[in-house]
């Protein structure tokens, strides 16, 4: 947004400011697979440079590339109602400011605009600022390794919730939870539970998950309870939608408002119905709000099925489970594992598990489960057997696994904070 000011003989402000051409060093991979580098020209105009006149800073919100060289920026357009002046790096003094000059901007600088008059003078600290990490890159890191506090536990499941950790299991018969908090993650408390717990969520702040096809609820995750419903047939697995708990039972897909009453969804394959290793999780809608999707990966005769159900949070329009056959033309289909998990992360799906021989499995989808690739997360190396795993607030997958190793891992991007656009007094 533009306002027109009125310019006087005192007046001093820049009124705009649009980096031009800036070079930015590539890392890539020559086709053998050896690390290679290039120098790449970046459009400023795709960083504009938020103007803050009343704390007087200048600042690009959305930070340059990572590899982007601050020391030699130029400016496509910089207007202002009076001379600009920029502080020296080497001394405190003001010399004449040429935009289209390639200037250093590795750290902060002053910038004056002196008004016409002479007398007035206003200054702002111009900061250019340069991801000093890799967006898209993906990095696990340990936590916590060979841990006492799990001692023979076999786990089932895993859930992140409010800054806490949770992890379910049995040892020696006994239902077991460990917890932690994601700021220690190498502390954890082993409690005896009431419940064989598979298949935690969070509904309405309601902890409800699945034992031995029962659907039961808790407050602490700890004592848990039999909910009362009208579904015979035995829960395969349970997801939270926003509006909706979400279910999948040997009948087929079910819903409730809550938690109660559920109601038989109509599917459009239902000789695909999956069977048995079911996950399920709810993905956010890229393109609006009032929509999201619950995606079913689960088995059936040794092979997996993708179910989706596309979601009205607005209760609108209802829609039909669709089932996403086998494509010969696919190269990428959804794995068969034997244990399995699905998150929402990241606007796509996440597929971790372990497959026939023990061995860890990583995969994203960015179109709703049909493809599912590995070249955006790494692998999981030196996992191996049984683990669970979860995604928290903060956009960190957790994995757990049985020999007592914890990491997390995010993308980078996810981590940068958001800042603001809008300046006042």
């Amino acid at each position: 947004d533009y306002t027109v000011i009125t310019v006087s003989p005192s007046t001093c402000v820049i009124t705009n400011i649009e980096m031009g051409k800036i070079p930015c060093l590539v890392r890539t991979k020559t086709i053998d697979g050896k690390d290679s580098t290039y120098v790449a020209s970046i459009t400023g105009s795709n960083y504009p440079m938020s103007i803050d006149h009343y704390g007087g800073r200048i600042f690009n919100v959305d930070s340059l590339p990572y590899g982007c060289d601050a020391g030699k920026i130029t400016f496509a357009s910089l207007g202002s109602s009076g001379t600009l002046a920029i502080n020296s790096l080497s001394q405190d003094v003001d010399t004449f400011f040429v935009s289209t000059d390639s200037t250093d901007f590795r750290k902060p600088r002053k910038v004056t605009v002196y008004a016409l008059d002479g007398v007035a003078a206003r200054s702002y600290m111009l900061e250019v600022r340069v991801h000093q990490e890799e967006g898209d890159e993906f990095k696990w890191q340990h936590q916590a390794s060979v841990l006492d506090a799990w001692g023979g536990v076999t786990l089932n499941a895993a859930l992140a919730h409010e800054g806490s950790l949770y992890a379910f299991g049995v040892e020696n018969n006994q239902p077991t939870m460990l917890t932690a908090l994601a700021t220690a993650p190498a502390e954890w408390t082993k409690v005896a539970i009431d419940k064989v717990i598979t298949a935690p969520t969070v509904f309405n702040g309601v902890f409800y998950a699945l034992s031995e096809g029962a659907l039961v609820q808790s407050v602490d995750g700890m004592t848990w309870s039999k909910v009362p419903t009208n579904v015979s047939a035995p829960f395969m697995t349970l997801v939270a939608g926003t509006t909706a708990l979400y279910g999948v039972t040997t009948d087929g897909f079910v819903t409730s408002v809550d938690g109660t009453a559920w109601t038989l969804q109509e599917a459009d394959e239902t000789a695909y119905l999956p069977t048995e290793n079911c996950s399920a999780t709810c993905i956010p809608s890229p393109t609006d709000k009032s929509f999201e999707d619950i995606l079913v990966v689960g088995s059936r005769d040794g092979k997996p099925v993708v179910w989706k159900l596309n979601v009205d949070k607005t209760g609108m329009y209802t829609f039909t489970w669709n089932y996403y056959p086998e494509n010969a033309l696919n190269g990428n289909p959804c794995p068969e594992l034997p244990q399995r998990n699905v998150f929402a992360y990241d606007g796509a799906t996440l597929l971790l598990g372990t497959d026939a021989d023990g061995a860890s499995v990583v995969r994203l989808s960015r179109d709703n489960g049909r493809t599912w690739l590995k070249k955006e997360i790494p692998q999981l190396e030196g996992v191996n057997g049984n683990f669970v795993a979860t995604v928290d607030a903060n956009h960190y997958v957790w994995v757990i696994t049985e020999s007592g190793t914890v990491l997390k891992g995010r993308f980078n991007r996810l981590g940068w904070a958001q800042q603001d656009r809008v300046f006042t007094e």
